[in-house]
């Protein structure tokens, strides 16, 4: 993949871990929080975090 592609998958993943940390935020404000989607987007988080460690030391090279 070329480096410009690299930053962009950085930035689309960048996003994703944005995107999640609002819906747990959203979902925790809820008088009865869903703690299984709760529990899944931080899963989800971890494993977007793991990729872009990745993809930023494919861009390093």
């Amino acid at each position: 993949m070329s480096k410009r592609g690299l930053k962009k998958r950085a930035e689309g993943l960048r996003l994703q871990i944005l995107t999640h940390q609002n819906k747990i935020k959203n979902e925790k404000a809820k008088q009865i929080p869903d703690e299984g989607k709760i529990h899944h987007w931080e899963a989800e988080i971890t494993a977007f975090k793991n990729s872009l460690a990745r993809v930023l030391r494919r861009l390093e090279k």
